[in-house]
């Protein structure tokens, strides 16, 4: 078994529109796997799992919703914990959108 660095991506959903951006997060979560194929498959169900939603001060319902796995790297400790949280970050729409469209050549 190996650990990999898997990082996810989440976006906020209203359900009263308010014109503005989503609020998005990059969230970076340790997960130990044979290999990376399963390093992807337990990020996905880390993903989901983590999917909630809750009611907004103003009264309309916030969603939290997975979009993907954004990347894996392995890791070569052995010290550290399968689901460990290692990094979380709040990011804007138009810096998703940049993370997301890749460097040309």
């Amino acid at each position: 078994m190996m650990f990999y660095g898997t990082s996810l991506l989440f976006k906020t959903i209203h359900s009263a529109p308010s014109g503005k951006e989503p609020i998005w997060e990059f969230r970076v979560v340790l997960v130990e796997a044979i290999d990376e194929q399963g390093a992807q498959e337990k990020a996905e169900r880390i993903g989901r799992n983590a999917e909630h939603s809750y009611e907004a001060q103003k009264g309309d319902i916030v969603t939290w919703k997975f979009i993907q796995v954004e990347s894996i790297s392995s890791i070569e400790s052995e010290d550290l914990k399968n689901g460990t949280e290692l990094f979380s970050q709040f990011l804007s729409d138009s810096t998703v959108k940049s993370l997301l469209t890749p460097f040309e050549d």
